[in-house]
């Protein structure tokens, strides 16, 4: 059912893999920007 939806979905929506999520996770632990980081589901390679 959310396959049929999806492309009117906003990318927020969407499921993110976890090998993704880890991928985008371990990126910005190796960048070690200080401060607060919050990264959205958008900028999560799907």
């Amino acid at each position: 059912f959310v396959r049929l939806l999806a492309p009117v979905l906003p990318l927020r929506y969407h499921a993110v893999s976890t090998r993704a999520v880890a991928s985008t996770m371990l990126e910005a632990a190796l960048q070690a920007r200080a401060g607060l980081r919050i990264i959205e589901s958008e900028q999560i390679a799907h």
